[in-house]
This record gives structure tokens, C-alpha cells and sequence, in this order.
């Protein structure tokens, strides 16, 4: 992405993005590779691989559309690309209790862990198979049985979720439950930036959320950005007071 999107640390010199930013669309697709490849992903819960123990999904789902699935292989869940190596067509298609992962395309199947197992018609072919040939193990981890994946994770998410169980100490995750009659899901027509800047400024709160302006002091709102140094202190002082 270029660096003329530079923009001061000093709030009092800073200008905001030009409009090209939001409306040049290879800026857009550029930002896909940039951002959002780099980012961790809430998946699903591992309850969801029990009694199935392999699930395909697409990571950014109409957005980057990346073909992976998650395997779970003597009770270690973890994430791989369901691309198969042979000729690249989509391994898995559904959610199923299976011991192998195997390609309708050609019939190449693969071990729960990633590795390639057979492949007719290549019986004798020398040096075969090799680590090439295996699927691609992608990042995940696992929090509070919530699975997160990752592209290409820059960001140590670690220090995030430290900060969750910092902030919700005592909160009884293992008790949640999905209840589909009050699931929402909301389309907003608004570019994905736009959308995170409302959430971060207070501008709009007297406007657009009156009832809010009584509960909060707005020469006092801040934005926090939780750095890596701030996150391991918060998590230090966590772990010791469990220890008292």
C-alpha cells in the first residue's frame, strides 16, 4: 500500500485520509493483502468439531475467499489449506467424521495432519512424496475454545487475549451458548475504514446516541491502543494477583 497515507502521531498536525483512499479501488485490494491477510480471525468453537472432526470454511468469507479447513486428529485441533497440491482443487467441500482428507479431483488423500498419504497412478515415481506435496499448515490458536486463524499473523494475538482475561476475570466462557433467535447479523453499505473510524472517535455520540452523552465524559474519552509492553504488564499484574 503506498506511504503517502502517511499521518502525524500529533493529533494537532494530523489531517484526514484523503478521499482516494476509500474510493481507488487498488487501494482496496491492495489493503486485502496489507491488512486484513495479516489479521487473526475468530473461526468457530471446537465444540463444532465434536463429533465432526473436519470443517472446511473460507477464511473472509466473500472478501479474501481463502479455501481452509480445520482437522481435529487425537483431540489437537489445527488448520491447513484445502488446496490440494496435485491441481489445486478444493479438498474438502463439507463438515464430516472422516480419518483422511481426500481430493474428488484426481483422489490424493491426506493424512489429519497434513500429510499427503496416496496418490494413485504414482506408484514407483522416485523421490515422491514430499514435503511440498503435504497441505500448507496455516496458524490457529485456540482461546477459551474459541479458534482463531491467521494468513499470515504479524500480530502476536497473545497479548490481546491476555488483556480479555485481564478485563473479564471470572466470566464463565464455558457456559456459553449460541442462540440462533437472537443472532443478528447487520449489512452496512460503508467502506470497512469508515466503519472503524466511527467506532474509535466520540463525534457522533451527542448526534447519534443521545441517550449515551449522559454516561459518558467526552473531554475525557480516549482511545487506547494496546501495545505489546502494555499488554504483558497488564498480564504480569493478573497472574500475581491470582497468586495472592
Amino acid at each position: 500500500m503506498s506511504n503517502r497515507f502517511q499521518i502525524s502521531d500529533d493529533i494537532a498536525s494530523a489531517n484526514t485520509l484523503s478521499s482516494e483512499f476509500y474510493t481507488d479501488e487498488n487501494i482496496f485490494e491492495s489493503s486485502k493483502e496489507t491488512i486484513f491477510a495479516q489479521s487473526w480471525q475468530l473461526i468457530t468453537h471446537s465444540k463444532n468439531l465434536t463429533p465432526k472432526n473436519i470443517l472446511p470454511f473460507s477464511f473472509l468469507d466473500g472478501f479474501i475467499n481463502e479455501p481452509l479447513v480445520l482437522t481435529k486428529n487425537e483431540g489437537e485441533i489445527n488448520c491447513y489449506s484445502n488446496v490440494c497440491t496435485h491441481r489445486a482443487h478444493v479438498v474438502c467441500l463439507d463438515s464430516c467424521d472422516s480419518t483422511i482428507l481426500r481430493c474428488r479431483y484426481h483422489g490424493r488423500t491426506f493424512e489429519l495432519d497434513g500429510k499427503m498419504k496416496a496418490m494413485p497412478g504414482f506408484e514407483g515415481v522416485k523421490k515422491f512424496p514430499t514435503e511440498k506435496d503435504n497441505l500448507p499448515s496455516v496458524p490457529s490458536q485456540i482461546w477459551r475454545d474459541f479458534i482463531f486463524v491467521s494468513l499470515n499473523p504479524n500480530l502476536n494475538i497473545q497479548n490481546i487475549l491476555n488483556d480479555i482475561d485481564y478485563r473479564l476475570q471470572g466470566y464463565e466462557f464455558d457456559k456459553l451458548v449460541l442462540d440462533k433467535n437472537q443472532s443478528r447479523s447487520y449489512i452496512i453499505e460503508s467502506h470497512w475504514a469508515l466503519y472503524c473510524e466511527n467506532y474509535l472517535e466520540e463525534f457522533h455520540i451527542p448526534f447519534v446516541h443521545k441517550g449515551l452523552t449522559k454516561d459518558i465524559v467526552l473531554d475525557e474519552y480516549q482511545t487506547i491502543i494496546l501495545e505489546m509492553e502494555y499488554c504483558k504488564l497488564r498480564y504480569v499484574m493478573m497472574v500475581r494477583m491470582q497468586s495472592l
